[in-house]
This record gives structure tokens, sequence and C-alpha cells, in this order.
């Protein structure tokens, strides 16, 4: 992949993948699923949804998710550059973004959920989840995602505080 031609986005649109009944072993999807996982984790939050998406096939993949893999290899060569930066000069306002993806899994018709939390200016909590229940409209799968983020935006608010309060004692 070292010479691959970069893309725009990490996965094609309405990109709709099913669990394969037989996993071809000669293809590293597992390791490449991973290291994708290692990489979002660290650094790039905007990897989120498309890792979310492709490690739900790691136990039956097939040819079309090797495919989704590479893709998503493609849109990284296009963008080694982005990451997670820290601006000192940023104000210390917590932001949150959040939305759903409602039915996005045919086989469950579950919702994804997902959300960002930016403070000073870096990303310092991230998240993207298949939702526990299904959800009867895109409202329902809104007021869900908002709740966790809800949730998250509080614990990101506790941290702050404290990492403020100990830094103003020392």
């Amino acid at each position: 992949m070292a010479e691959c031609n970069p893309i725009a986005t990490p996965l094609d649109v309405g990109l709709q993948l099913a669990k394969s009944e037989k996993s071809d072993e000669s293809l590293s999807y597992r390791e490449a699923v991973g290291s994708l996982m290692y990489l979002m984790v660290g650094t790039r939050p905007d990897l989120a949804f498309a890792v979310g998406k492709l490690s739900r096939f790691v136990s039956g993949y097939g040819k079309e998710h090797w495919a989704a893999v590479k893709r998503v290899l493609r849109y990284v060569k296009g963008y080694v550059d982005k990451g997670l930066v820290n601006n000192k000069a940023a104000s210390g306002i917590l932001q949150g973004f959040s939305d759903a993806d409602w039915a996005g899994d045919y086989e469950t018709r579950r919702s994804t959920t997902g959300f960002m939390f930016i403070f000073g200016g870096a990303a310092v909590s991230w998240a993207t989840k298949l939702q526990k229940t299904v959800a009867l409209s895109t409202m329902e799968a809104e007021y869900m995602t908002l709740c966790k983020a809800g949730k998250e935006a509080t614990l990101c608010g506790m941290r702050s505080r404290r990492t403020r309060s100990s830094s103003s004692t020392a």
C-alpha cells in the first residue's frame, strides 16, 4: 500500500458489509484492522467510524471486507500529516459533537452512536459504537446518541476541572 493512490474518504458512502460464512485466512484482515484500531485510539479519531464498522467482521470476513480495509489505508496514506494537536492559544471551552447512523447495520437494524469532545483545541474523547437497542426512528437514534454524549460530557467536564484545580494548587 506504500505506492497506492490516496483518497478523500475512509469508506464508500452507503457501504454494506455482511458477515462472511467462511473467512479467507490468506488475508491479513485481523492484523490490518488491529493496526488501524491502534492508530485510531492514539491519534486519529477520524477513523473511529470506519474501524468500528470493519472490526465487526474479524470473525467472518471476505474479499469485500479486505477491499474496505484497503480503502481506509488509502485514506490514511492521503492524510498522513493529520492527527491530534494541542493548541495552547485555544480557549478552554469544552465542545462536543455527536451523530447517529439510524439503522446502519442492515443485519440487526441497530444504529451507530458517535461523538467527539474537543477541549483547548484538541480532541480529548471520542467514540463510535453500535447502539444496544433498535431505534424506531432517526430522532430516537439521535436521542440515544445525545444521552451517551451527555454522559461523556459530564465525565470530560469533571476531568478538566480536576486538571485545572490540581495545576493551580501546584
